[in-house]
């Protein structure tokens, strides 16, 4: 980032203050497929989950680190590790709003991951800490709803051990706790072979097919 001047600002007259790019910022959201792969190109703006399917909410971010490394040559010597700007992630910390009110209690949960400076990722993250979905699915009858938004923040460190942080990202979710049936004489098929399993986020249910038959001896 160019460096701002506070003289040359100043001459101006006055300025408005203005928040520092973060090191790490989420710039879209967006659920995986049952592939766990993640879409770089479109976004989820709010999604819903329902806790009599499902005790997870897996969210997809799109991260880049704004940290740009430059080797630095004294008398054509190095005298800088252009390596020392990227970012090893420690931990991501949740909070929940929720209307009607309910106290989800907030959490911080340890993680890993790295970013090299100036580079781009993905992480897969689910939204629902232990603590929360039990709160919720407590607390939700089966034929209530709640509005909830869930704060979203990663913490880490540089290779030199300096402190980042992610910009904050607020994601809605509609939480329910509606009980599923199949028609009659079907019953639900428990997927297999998939690596993320979605049924219970964002409207999917389980497959419903008539029961295996027992042979008969």
């Amino acid at each position: 980032m160019k460096p701002f001047y506070i003289a040359a600002l100043l001459a101006l007259g006055p300025v408005a203050c203005v928040d520092s790019t973060p090191a790490l910022q989420v710039l879209t959201v967006a659920p995986p497929d049952t592939d766990c792969v993640i879409p770089d190109d479109v976004g989820l703006l709010r999604g819903s989950v329902n806790l009599s399917l499902t005790d997870s909410y897996l969210l997809g971010l799109n991260v880049v680190s704004n940290l740009q490394g430059s080797e630095v040559l004294v008398g054509g010597n190095p005298v800088s590790d252009p390596n020392s700007l990227n970012v090893y992630l420690t931990e991501v910390e949740f909070s929940y709003a929720t209307e009607p009110r309910i106290n989800v209690e907030s959490e911080t949960v340890a993680i890993y991951g790295s970013f090299p400076s100036a580079d781009d990722g993905q992480l897969l993250i689910n939204l629902l800490t232990t603590k929360a979905a039990e709160t919720l699915k407590a607390q939700i009858a089966a034929d209530a709803s709640v509005e909830m938004v869930v704060t979203i923040q990663l913490h880490g460190k540089t290779t030199s051990g300096s402190e980042v942080d992610s910009n904050e990202v607020k994601y809605p979710l509609t939480v329910t706790n509606e009980a599923f049936a199949c028609p009659d004489n079907q019953v639900p098929v428990v997927p297999a072979d998939i690596a993320c399993n979605l049924i219970g986020m964002n409207g999917v249910v389980p497959a419903c097919a008539a029961p295996p038959t027992t042979p008969t001896p």
